[in-house]
């Protein structure tokens, strides 16, 4: 078969690109190796930018499932859970909160299902021509495309075990039953690990438990004992998260690779999402900026009539992107060695220091993560 753009890889950033195309008008083909929509994963974090990238790409998140609007990140320790607080938001997009599997459903019902390719590997890419790359799949199927769009990524974000309880880039997630507070995202200090509690819907929270020498620098394996242990040192928030594990329970501390900004330059070539850059998980921007690259990539396909990965079109996205995702990068890191700094007085003082720095306009309103973005890509109507 042939097709204008072939995209490896059915996840966030494909699946969104597909999107974006789709609206345009464009033929694509959607390669995944797993069946769409994708029925498993954990909580997920979208941010103002990765909303306002879905509204560039013709998506409404409104129209998301149960999705639960965060109105303010709460920051404390076990002895004090309410020291400082920030408003979520910016230029009127939430914070918004869902599923994984009920993002994936609703970026799936915006694509031309005889165009996406699902339970097909990629076995092989060969360059026919100056125009045509020959991609076999385990089908036995070859498409034949002027462009091919990587969107597989180099890190996995579902949970691969029962009941959704595994990890993945160093960070602890599983869907529990119950309600904390249906307005609000939690982080919990101890001095030595991080507890947070996201609500994804109105009967499961989204956990995330992480320490800077287990999620950053090794692979550690904790059994259920240990995490009850650890949980205890988190007081009341720490007891709601017990409440939802069982004996079965495991958590692993991965390792993570952080990988420098990977652009292709060839033309016909191109990589986005994690495929470039994946990003550590301290400020839950992965997705974000997977809609991001997504938004600005269609939005210069539209702008040339032959739909073609020219040269100078990998160059313009490549300077429309690479500052931006290279200052999340470098802020998503600053952020997490500053959250994992030892020591109970110090860690008292920092999540105190937080308060002050809410006050503080250009802190609080998300500039330093939203600015250029928006600056950018001009607010949709």
């Amino acid at each position: 078969m042939k097709t204008d753009i072939a995209i490896i890889g059915g996840g966030l950033a494909g699946l969104a690109t597909a999107c974006g195309l789709e609206a345009a008008g464009r033929d694509y083909r959607l390669i995944e190796q797993r069946q769409l929509p994708v029925a498993e994963g954990m909580g997920i974090v979208l941010h103002p930018s990765g909303l306002h990238a879905l509204h560039q790409l013709g998506i409404d998140y409104r129209h998301l499932d149960g999705y639960i609007p965060l109105s303010e990140m709460v920051f404390g320790t076990p002895g004090n859970p309410y020291i400082a607080a920030q408003e979520m938001g910016y230029e009127g997009y939430p914070v918004a909160s869902t599923l994984r599997a009920t993002l994936h459903q609703l970026l799936y019902r915006h694509v031309n299902k005889q165009y996406c390719l699902p339970e097909r590997q990629l076995i092989t890419a060969t360059r026919h021509s100056e125009n045509e790359t020959h991609l076999a799949l385990s089908s036995g199927e070859v498409v034949r495309a002027r462009n091919v769009l990587f969107s597989d990524g180099i890190h996995g974000f579902e949970a691969t075990a029962e009941n959704n309880k595994a990890t993945t880039q160093g960070v602890w997630r599983w869907l529990i039953d119950g309600v904390l507070d249906q307005e609000r995202a939690y982080e919990i200090h101890n001095g030595k690990f991080r507890l947070g509690i996201f609500p994804v819907s109105q009967s499961c929270s989204y956990i995330f438990l992480t320490s800077q020498p287990c999620a950053f620098a090794r692979e550690s394996k904790y059994r259920n004992e240990d995490i009850q242990q650890i949980l205890h040192r988190f007081g009341k928030p720490g007891a709601f998260v017990r409440n939802g594990i069982n004996a079965d329970t495991k958590v692993r501390f991965d390792q993570i690779s952080e990988n420098a900004v990977r652009w292709t330059n060839d033309s016909g070539f191109l990589q986005i999402g994690d495929a470039a850059h994946a990003v550590t998980p301290n400020l839950g921007m992965g997705a974000s900026l997977a809609f991001e690259d997504a938004a600005v990539l269609v939005q210069l396909v539209q702008s040339n009539p032959p739909p073609t990965l020219t040269r100078e079109l990998i160059h313009s996205y490549i300077k429309r992107r690479h500052k931006r995702v290279r200052a999340i990068k470098s802020y998503s890191k600053m952020f997490g060695v500053f959250a994992h700094l030892p020591g109970q007085r110090l860690n008292y003082a920092k999540i105190t220091g937080l308060k002050y720095l809410s006050q503080i306009p250009l802190v609080s309103n998300g500039d330093a993560i939203y600015k250029q973005y928006f600056k950018d890509m001009p607010k949709q109507e």
